[in-house]
């Protein structure tokens, strides 16, 4: 699953993606109880906006509809897919990408959208870096129908109902459900600390991966562990996150998505970041007269996204409710440096933003004559 906060909402609103099609749930609120007893820790009002609440979708379903409403090309010029088509190289400079059987490909623009690994960012002068995160995420697909069959199982998909809902460990660990497709899927995602030089168990090897799946989760309520063993099939993720990336815009190219800010997955904002970016793009690149404009444009954009992503980032990690523990606990941590002092504060911080008005505030204000003395 994903979780698309109303900042991201609002850029899929106006893309047109058809929600039934996408298999929408709701997402009202940001939950986390007690990893042992259940108990309600805090509860944070995810759906301020109605005309953009918070959503949960299954990848692929979100995937393809998007896809369809490129490919018809839906209130804009229809984008032409080439699959199989491994890149070996770019060229900045020059807005082309070169395919492992020969083909080069140019354009205007060129968007790199391919990941923390980016070959597009690696181009770059200052390419900046990524570090895996302490911690690593087992992940498990159960259909609702096999947590409806048990009383414990049942009372887990009580609580998730309409929630972005977290089991937590003080410092350890994580537990987090979410259901979607149409309410037909669940997703558990089971978080925990990385022992030193600890690489993910490879997928093939279940029995290993659920023997420190248990081991790592015994102490959680009963409920918890009933619904983590009614997984059959669970694998092992690696954690990375970006190190500041100083450009985001070099040449003809400009970085979006996990090449500008790969994020750890507490707050959710991994894809509504990717989602924020594609509306950027959409009001800087268009209305252009010149393609002389394009790198101030290029540099507008990239300025406005990485001060917002910088600190998107920084927060990536922080369990939301529990922003006050961190700034009395840890006083060297982001959040400190930070305005954010609450859980509150910090959904209206990655929610109540609109990139789409952000976008147009700053290229009104880049067009706007200062008056000098």
């Amino acid at each position: 699953m994903i979780v698309m906060g109303s900042n991201a909402m609002r850029v899929i609103n106006k893309i047109g993606v058809d929600a039934k099609k996408a298999g929408t749930v709701d997402v009202d609120f940001i939950e986390r109880r007690d990893y042992k007893t259940l108990e309600l820790l805090s509860s944070l009002d995810a759906a301020k906006d109605p005309k953009a609440p918070a959503k949960s979708y299954y990848r692929p379903d979100l995937h393809n509809e998007l896809k369809r409403v490129a490919l018809l090309g839906l209130g804009c010029k229809a984008a032409k897919l080439v699959l199989d088509a491994k890149v070996v190289s770019v060229d900045i400079n020059n807005a082309s990408a070169t395919l492992a059987d020969g083909r080069v490909f140019k354009g205007d623009v060129l968007i790199g959208a391919d990941g923390e690994r980016s070959i597009v960012k690696s181009s770059f002068s200052e390419p900046g870096s990524i570090q895996q995160a302490p911690f690593k995420i087992f992940r498990s697909l159960v259909p609702t129908s096999v947590f409806l069959s048990d009383e414990r199982t049942r009372r887990v998909l009580d609580l998730s109902h309409n929630r972005f809902l977290m089991f937590c460990h003080p410092t350890n660990s994580l537990v987090s459900v979410l259901i979607g497709r149409n309410s037909d899927l669940i997703d558990i995602e089971c978080g925990y600390r990385r022992r030193k030089g600890e690489r993910a168990i490879d997928v093939s090897d279940q029995a290993a991966i659920r023997a420190r799946l248990l081991e790592t989760f015994k102490e959680y309520h009963p409920d918890i562990r009933c619904a983590i063993e009614t997984a059959t099939v669970t694998t092992d993720w690696e954690v990375w996150k970006c190190k500041p990336q100083k450009h985001l815009a070099q040449g003809k190219a400009v970085l979006t998505g996990d090449a500008a800010h790969s994020m750890e997955p507490t707050t959710g904002q991994g894809g509504s970041q990717g989602l924020e970016d594609a509306g950027a793009l959409a009001v800087f690149l268009s209305n252009i007269g010149s393609k002389d404009e394009i790198p101030h444009r290029l540099e507008l954009l990239a300025k406005m996204r990485g001060e917002r992503t910088a600190k998107v980032v920084a927060l990536s990690g922080v369990r939301p409710g529990e922003e006050e523990i961190i700034r009395k606990n840890y006083p060297r941590h982001a959040i400190n440096r930070s305005s954010i002092k609450n859980g509150v504060e910090h959904i209206v911080f990655l929610y109540d933003y609109d990139v789409i008005e952000e976008s147009k505030k700053t290229l009104q204000a880049a067009a706007t004559p200062r008056a000098s003395l």
